[in-house]
């Protein structure tokens, strides 16, 4: 018997950012209308599985870049059992020390920038720090008086990077 799995693309704003709020009500509506018994998302990069109007429904996590907590590639692992799909998702732990080096000996880390920097915290500790970075440089924008723009203005991205608790996100 073969099954077929069907991986949608996800609702994003002209940035390409994920609209959060409307992830459940996407999920809910694709597993209502496609054909497939498996639904497979991705882009908020944290894992997990279940049964939504008879689809299984599942995010299988990130291979770079886990934002639950956890440090490690995640993947799924999807295994077909007498009449249904049962999901494994795993972590394979990688060497954090090799990455950090990497940032660093490339050159990424100085030449990218604030985001460079926020990727790396994500990586070590699992969180999404960048977002958080983004949700407070909307915020500094708002309160600097800046309401309708398609691009932070980099006065405000330079006030970020100075305000921004950097050391709250460091591994020690």
């Amino acid at each position: 018997m073969v099954h077929s799995i069907y991986l949608p693309m996800l609702p994003t704003d002209n940035s390409g950012i994920l609209i959060i709020d409307k992830y459940n009500e996407l999920v809910d509506s694709y597993t209502k209308t496609i054909e497939q018994s498996v639904l497979i998302l991705g882009h908020n990069h944290v894992p997990w599985n279940q049964k939504i109007n008879g689809c299984l429904a599942l995010n299988p996590g990130s291979i770079g870049c886990p934002l639950n907590g956890t440090i490690g590639a995640q993947y799924a692992i999807l295994e077909w059992k007498r009449d249904h799909w049962e999901v494994d998702i795993r972590t394979i732990h990688y060497c954090i020390e090799k990455l950090n080096s990497a940032y660093i000996e490339s050159g990424f880390l100085k030449e990218g920038g604030p985001l460079a920097r926020l990727f790396l915290q994500n990586i070590n500790t699992g969180k999404d720090v960048a977002g958080m970075f983004l949700r407070f440089l909307y915020k500094l924008a708002y309160e600097e008086g800046y309401r309708d723009f398609e691009i932070v203005p980099d006065k405000i991205l330079d006030l970020a990077e100075k305000k921004w608790d950097w050391d709250k996100f460091t591994n020690k």
